[in-house]
């Protein structure tokens, strides 16, 4: 009868480590991503404006102004908040590769010497002192084997969290140039309104000297003369407020662009307001919910809890390691040598979870919730970016209508400020039909003012919600990207695999 060979004891370790890599070959613990709590609707509900296909990866542009695009180019080089998000970006991807490193091999060299005795009676009834000086140096090595994937899927998941927070940055981004057109929009606007206001002042100041006069002459009573004093006291009090929030204004544009809030330095002249830029087509919901950052970052975070459930359930499974050691070992006698002196260990280890009082059980239960969460904050941020486009599309179609209408009423008043003007010249009325008439323009052309800043603001609210800064030709605008400083992640809204082929979640 063949007798069963007996495997050398020298070679079991050899064997346990063939039997490792062997078997780290295996799939790992891999999960898909689940599908999206909803699907983007086949159309728009709300009416859509004249529109034409334009470029939105450097929509301000399209207003046409040099200081608009200084100020922008500003923002996006020195914004705190920006930089601030950058640095965080690089923090998640150096933890991200910290992550993966206990996956890899690890070498140390080490060295120790010490003073040696042999016994504890040396220089006692005679005993000679034997006592000597040993030193000891080598090469030590460990390494983890990721049999099950644990830690490939923490890399996963920290590297994915390292890209939402990039892709994070250049939401940011947007928002930032959004909220710097906004800002300068709001500015002209002010600058206009105090200028109509000014005004409006000084025409009642003329029709309160006007009735002065008559109450010397007895055409008119006191009490009229106290209606138009109180008017304009009313309109005087008007500009300070006014003055603040230009201020307040400028303030904020020079924050954003990361300086002193005293630092903007402007004529405070008013200046004619930019004509509405064009309309860009708002293309299909889909199509919006594949470009916009923060839809493509919720994908991220929700591949990235897939991660930490397929690493939580490694945790239940064995986990390898081999540590192992190579020097050699001198004394005062004997220099370092190949042959006695040499030293040497490998020791394969093994480590299997028995008993954790459910501990490990209730870790993947508690990483498939924040899945679950991370799918419907998934969902709702496809709303709320589905809300943004709805808002800003009927925001411009009903602020054009409203606008269209008091362009078309003030077009009434400046004829019926005419036609008072002519009456007056012709000694038919007196002055005052005039001052009322002038005084309705003014009133008028403030409203309109406010009107075609709202227009303009709902324009770069429609830019922002879809993504401003997308090229037609695909991919995100360097400059906007480059706040990001984010590698290709190749994020596929709705799919189940990322482009790279790897499934990241559950």
């Amino acid at each position: 009868m063949t007798q069963p060979s007996k495997v050398d004891g020298r070679r079991r370790p050899l064997l346990t480590i063939a039997c490792a890599l062997a078997l780290t070959g295996c799939a790992g613990l891999g999960t898909t991503r689940p599908e999206a709590p909803l699907g983007p609707p086949d159309a728009w509900a709300a009416e859509l404006p004249a529109r034409a296909r334009a470029d939105i990866s450097r929509w301000w542009q399209h207003f046409g102004d040099p200081e608009l695009d200084a100020l922008v180019a500003a923002t996006l080089a020195g914004n705190l908040d920006l930089a601030a998000a950058r640095a965080r970006v690089r923090a998640l991807r150096a933890q991200a590769e910290v992550t993966g490193s206990i996956a890899r091999p690890a070498l140390g060299v080490t060295g120790q010497g010490g003073r040696l005795r042999d016994d504890v009676f040396t220089g006692l009834f005679g005993i000679p002192d034997q006592s000597r000086t040993i030193y000891q140096t080598g090469f030590d090595a460990s390494w983890e084997i990721d049999l099950f994937g644990g830690v490939a899927a923490r890399t996963r998941a920290a590297r994915a969290e390292a890209d939402a927070a990039a892709l994070g940055v250049e939401d940011l981004a947007i928002s930032l140039t959004a909220e710097t057109a906004r800002q300068w929009l709001e500015l002209r606007g002010q600058r206009e309104q105090r200028r109509i206001l000014s005004a409006r002042i000084a025409t009642e100041r003329e029709r309160a000297t006007l009735l002065a006069d008559r109450v010397r002459a007895g055409l008119s009573t006191d009490a009229e003369l106290a209606v138009v004093q109180a008017d304009l006291a009313t309109l005087e009090a008007a500009l300070p407020p006014l003055a603040e929030m230009i201020d307040r204004t400028g303030y904020r544009l020079a924050v954003l662009g990361g300086q002193g809030p005293a630092s903007l330095r402007s004529s405070g002249q008013a200046q004619r307001l930019p004509d509405p830029p064009v309309v860009p087509d708002p293309g299909l919901p889909a199509e919006l919910l594949a470009r916009r950052p923060d839809v493509r970052a919720a994908v991220l975070r929700l591949d990235a809890t897939g991660a930490r459930i397929d690493a939580a359930q490694a945790d239940r499974l064995p986990r390898f390691m081999l540590t192992g050691l190579i020097g050699a070992r001198g004394d005062e006698g004997r220099t370092f040598s190949v042959g006695p002196g040499l030293i040497y260990q490998l020791l394969p280890q093994i480590r299997l979870p028995l008993l954790a009082g459910g501990g490990l059980k209730a870790q993947v239960e508690a990483r498939e919730a924040e899945q679950e969460f991370a799918r419907q904050r998934w969902g709702q941020v496809m709303l709320d970016a589905l809300e943004d486009v709805e808002g800003a599309l009927t925001g411009l179609t009903r602020t054009r209508e409203r606008l269209t209408a008091q362009r078309q009423a003030l077009e009434r008043a400046r004829l019926a400020e005419t036609l008072a003007t002519a009456r007056e010249r012709g000694g038919l009325e007196d002055y005052f039909p005039v001052l009322d008439a002038r005084r309705r323009t003014w009133e008028l052309e403030e409203a309109e003012v406010q009107s075609a800043v709202r227009l303009l603001t709902q324009t770069v609210a429609l830019y922002k919600a879809l993504g401003g800064g997308w090229r037609e030709e695909g991919g995100t605008d360097p400059e906007i990207k480059a706040a990001g400083e984010r590698s290709d992640t190749g994020v596929t809204v709705g799919s189940g695999r990322s482009d790279d082929g790897q499934t990241s979640s559950r």
